[in-house]
Formats: C-alpha cells, structure tokens, sequence
C-alpha cells in the first residue's frame, strides 16, 4: 500500500508516559476517519543541563540520545497505523515548545494531550497555556483523561 502525505496531523508529547499512550490510542481510533498523519513531539528540560557545568553537555548528549530513542521507538510502532509519522526532538521549557510548534505548523489539526491528576508535564503545559492566554494559538487542543 501506497502512503500518500497528510494534510493534517496530530500532535502528540511524546514523552513515554502511561498519558502519552492514551492519547495515541485516541488519535489512533480516529485515524482511519480523519486520514491525520502524527507529530510526535519530544521535550528535553534545558534546566536540567545548567547545573553541571563541567557534566553538562555530557547529560545533553545522553538526553538527546534517549529521546531519539524513544522517538525512533515509537515511530517504528504508529507508522503502520498512520499516513505520516513525524518527529520533532527540542530542548526547553514543554510548554513553551508545544505553543512555538503549534504557532509555526498550520498543517497541526489537533493538540492530543493525555492527562490524569499525578501527571506534571501535563500540568506544566496547561499552565502555559493558560498563562500566555492561549495567545495566538489557534489548534483545538484535545485533553484525554487517563483510562
């Protein structure tokens, strides 16, 4: 079979949470009606470099590598399932990087993003949201209560 490019995604936090599965099995019951390619998005915490200064590019590398990683993993897993899978590794502030992408990629039909109470990337990114008043965002953002 013959994968032709979406018009549309989903964009997903590709972080290998138990919330980050439950929104890929959301996109992933809907796929086959909305023909929606995926966007993986993965997140390193810069912050977390900036502490070790003689380590610090070290810790980079070795997050950088296990995101890849688990990138790798999961396209490997949803590109039978979806047109498209693509992947997007950033470092900084969840948030932050989700709205930049969301602004910078008008072909991003939904923002999928998996929650439940225990979970904090989740909040972290609500919390942005709401903060910068959703400003110039214009995605609908798809909120998936834990199963």
């Amino acid at each position: 079979m013959v994968k032709t490019k979406p018009e549309k995604y989903y964009l997903v936090i590709a972080d290998g949470s138990k919330q980050m599965f439950d929104a890929l099995e959301f996109c992933q019951t809907r796929v086959q009606l909305t023909k929606f390619g995926l966007i993986l998005l993965h997140v390193v915490n810069d912050a977390e470099f900036v502490h070790w200064l003689g380590v610090g590019t070290k810790i980079r590398e070795d997050a950088q590598q296990r995101g890849n990683a688990l990138l790798r993993e999961l396209t490997a897993k949803y590109e039978e399932f979806f047109p498209d899978v693509q992947t997007i590794y950033r470092e900084g502030n969840v948030g932050q990087i989700a709205c930049e992408i969301l602004r910078e990629r008008a072909n991003i039909a939904s923002f999928v993003l998996g929650v439940d109470e225990h979970h904090q990337e989740a909040g972290d990114i609500i919390q942005y949201l709401h903060r910068t008043r959703y400003k110039n965002i214009t995605t609908p953002i798809i909120i998936v209560p834990n199963g």
